[in-house]
């Protein structure tokens, strides 16, 4: 009430009722979710009174909308979220949160499969997880075989039991953690061959596969053998080789002779190629009977009982060279013979009398170099010991000799001297080829090298089409040299979509790619400092990376270069860079409005970079269309 006095006169009282609401909007629920691997939208029903309305959940801080659904964006694939949803009206009456209901994001596709044969009845896969965690369950799927060949949480798998000398291609199935039955698949791996029996068996068994019985078996041997990583440790891999159990220790360059039989005759070299924390490469040689194999016959060992000491080294024992041509050094006692090969197997390589150092030519080609030392005592014992280095620096020179063939093909070139060596290529560079009994597809380099496809994926950034390639005779194929780089890398029809990290694979310089621009990233401190991570870089070819011209370089470990997709911490959304409309010397942040304008625009999910709360730039309008 009210009433009005002017120091004499008192007015007449006035009243008024007001009417509070206090009322409550009715409740709602979440009513159902639309899922995908980076995010999550949930809905729910309408609620009379509402305003707006209030969802908590576990995947970032409250948020409030008008809306009756709203999409939560960067979420990590393969992961339960709850959430649970109060309305609130004009007044501010809310009513309760819902019940909490859980949902998960679908899983991510495998990315990146690799195969690469161990031996004669194993192969070794390995594959990106693409954000998916640890918890993720995959299944490996033989595609040669029609069948699953196993499951694991790791992202490599050692599969094993398969015949020698024979074709096989995967893929990777990444099982939905919400049932366990459901799953993305992977695209299928390159086809890979699997090593026919030899006399050596070269075998790489990672850490993850740690206690996995590898098979194998010798040509001209009806016994088969299985070899099982035990443990590294400082430098030293423990081995456990079978029929009969022998377990060896051996750090690298070291060798050691075994019986896997129980007869008291060894039979059997094992010489340890290369030890790393999370692998060991190692050859087995078959002894043949009455060549060293009896205790009466001097076998030649290292000079030394110190694992510091090697019965080979190159170059004094360098890591690294830049040359080709090195120095062998040998330390063996009781050598009166030795044969040097680049191949486990020793193919064409005779015996020359014992020196303790050598020239010798490595392999073309940039990478790591093995090479194979096999000693002789004057009785016949006989063992054998390996060295590594890694060679850097080369332009993948086709060091090799190539003899000509009476074979005409399509795209091989003629020539005319079948008894004088050719170095010409002879097939075209630049095409892809495959033999008529084989489904591998090889690209021949400038160099007259071959190079195989991972993938169709990899196939189809060179080429159009599968009519592009050309088949030829085996033993053609055969004929031109490997080449040192065993997949390809990227190619210029990849679409790497926006925000891609890319490298060529000769050239250590990383790049951020941004609309028809790529961006040196200068250092690793700015690399690191920005977010990024080494699981993003992409190995392209330098024909892919020419198509773009050249930004200015980022330098700057506080904000990120125009055009990054960013989000911070709490919030789910997701905002583009671009340079002020006010002030062209700074960025603002744009808003991307939902999912479908970042899909439309071309946008990677993955390459979205959260960062702090520290690094704040103007606010734009958002985006809300596709321009």
């Amino acid at each position: 009430y009210a009433y009005a006095y002017d120091g004499t006169t008192t007015s007449t009282l006035a009243t008024t009722t007001v009417t509070l609401d206090n009322t409550a909007p009715s409740s709602t629920s979440i009513t159902g979710f639309t899922t995908a691997s980076t995010t999550l939208t949930p809905a729910w029903s309408t609620a009379t009174g509402a305003s707006t309305y209030t969802v908590s959940s576990t995947a970032t801080s409250d948020v409030t909308t008008s809306s009756v659904s709203y999409e939560y964006t960067g979420l990590t694939p393969n992961t339960n979220y709850t959430f649970q949803v109060k309305a609130t009206d004009s007044y501010g009456n809310a009513s309760s949160y819902s019940t909490a209901t859980s949902t998960y994001t679908n899983p991510a596709k495998p990315l990146s499969v690799a195969a690469v044969a161990n031996g004669p009845s194993a192969i070794n896969l390995s594959w990106s997880a693409n954000g998916n965690p640890t918890s993720t369950v995959y299944k490996i799927y033989n595609y040669s075989k029609g069948t699953v060949v196993g499951t694991t949480t790791s992202t490599s798998y050692t599969t094993t039991g398969l015949a020698s000398a024979s074709n096989y291609y995967f893929a990777i199935r990444a099982v939905y953690n919400s049932d366990s039955t459901s799953y993305v698949e992977s695209s299928a791996s390159q086809t890979v061959t699997t090593a026919a029996p030899a006399q050596a068996v070269t075998l790489t068994i990672t850490t993850s596969t740690a206690g996995v019985a590898i098979p194998f078996s010798f040509k001209d041997s009806n016994e088969s053998h299985t070899a099982t990583l035990n443990s590294i440790t400082d430098g030293v891999a423990s081995l456990t080789i079978q029929s009969t159990p022998v377990t060896v220790s051996l750090s690298s360059g070291q060798s050691q002779r075994i019986d896997t039989g129980t007869d008291g005759i060894n039979d059997t070299i094992v010489t340890m190629n290369d030890v790393t924390a999370g692998s060991a490469s190692f050859t087995l040689t078959t002894i043949p009977l009455g060549d060293g194999n009896y205790s009466s016959m001097s076998v030649p060992s290292t000079n030394s009982t110190s694992k510091s000491v090697k019965a080979v080294t190159i170059d004094g024992g360098s890591l690294t060279t830049q040359s080709q041509n090195v120095t062998l050094t040998m330390n063996v006692a009781d050598a009166a013979l030795m044969a040097v090969s680049n191949e486990a197997t020793f193919n064409d390589v005779s015996f020359e009398t014992y020196t303790g150092k050598k020239t010798w030519t490595l392999t073309p080609g940039n990478g790591k170099k093995t090479v194979f030392v096999k000693f002789r005592s004057a009785s016949g014992g006989m063992n054998v010991y390996s060295a590594v280095i890694i060679l850097s620096g080369q332009t993948f020179d086709d060091k090799s000799v190539l003899h000509t063939s009476e074979e005409t093909t399509t795209d091989v070139k003629n020539t005319t001297d079948t008894k004088t060596p050719d170095t010409t290529c002879l097939l075209t560079p630049g095409k892809a080829y495959r033999s008529i009994s084989s489904r591998a597809v090889y690209y021949v380099t400038q160099t007259c090298t071959k190079r195989p496809f991972r993938s169709s994926t990899s196939y189809f950034t060179y080429f159009s089409g599968w009519d592009d390639v050309h088949v030829v005779s085996k033993s053609l194929l055969d004929r031109t040299p490997d080449d040192a780089l065993f997949f390809m890398p990227l190619g210029p029809r990849y679409n790497p979509q926006y925000g891609a990290l890319v490298k060529t694979l000769d050239d250590p310089k990383v790049y951020l790619l941004l609309n028809d621009k790529k961006y040196w990233i200068t250092d690793e401190a700015v690399f690191t400092a920005l977010k990024y991570t080494s699981e993003w870089i992409e190995g392209v070819d330098q024909s892919l990376l020419d198509k773009y011209t050249t930004g200015e370089e980022i330098t700057d470990k506080d904000h990120h270069p125009v055009y990054t997709l960013i989000k911070y911490q709490n919030s789910p959304k997701v905002y583009r860079l671009e340079p002020s409309t006010t002030d062209n010397t700074l960025l603002m942040k744009r808003h991307i409005l939902n999912n479908a304008i970042f899909e439309a625009l071309g946008f990677r999910g993955d390459r979205i970079v959260t960062v702090p709360d520290t690094e704040t730039y103007d606010t734009g309008d958002a985006i809300e269309s596709v321009k």
